[in-house]
């Protein structure tokens, strides 16, 4: 288990070393008559970006030796006192609650909706990962699209990049 706590470490490290993702980020919203509303996303360059999720999927993806609920239960086990568990359970509460795992509370206070379908914290994560940067998963790929092609998509990767960014301060 000591190994396991030490390869998270080493791993939360490597996230550590990419500065360039923590900037400070903004979506402009704006509106001219005859063209509609346009949206601008303003943060961390795609290759950033992408150079970022790298090292920071293990911790979200089930199997691996860094997970964050798994790498939290094994410290919760090894905490010797209250104070310690107290403390993994906040971690984790709050790390659920930014997923949107339990309540559906907006990370931000942004609501993402397409055709009336509430997109939840993790999912829309999911969709970023897995439909641009990872899989590329057909029906995430497709969902992505329909994101981009209206103000929505700037939206939308502005919640993946700050959610991002509020996890890894958690893992840190």
């Amino acid at each position: 288990m000591n190994k396991k706590l030490s390869l998270f470490h080493e791993r939360v490290g490597k996230l550590r070393e990419n500065s360039d993702f923590f900037t400070n980020m903004r979506v402009g919203i704006g509106y001219k008559k005859g063209e509609g509303i346009k949206t601008t996303f303003t943060g961390p360059d795609p290759k950033t970006i992408k150079a970022f999720i790298l090292d920071f999927r293990p911790f979200v993806l089930n199997d691996e030796p860094v997970n964050f609920d798994y790498i939290s239960n094994i410290a919760y086990q090894l905490a010797v006192d209250v104070k310690t568990k107290e403390n993994v359970v906040k971690a984790k509460k709050t790390w659920s609650d930014l997923l949107e795992r339990k309540k559906e509370i907006p990370v931000g206070g942004l609501r993402l909706e397409i055709d009336g379908k509430k997109i939840l914290s993790q999912e829309n994560l999911n969709i970023w990962i897995n439909g641009d940067y990872a899989h590329l998963d057909s029906d995430k790929r497709q969902t992505l699209s329909q994101i981009r092609a209206n103000p929505m998509g700037e939206i939308s990767q502005f919640v993946f990049v700050d959610l991002l960014q509020r996890l890894s301060a958690l893992l840190f």
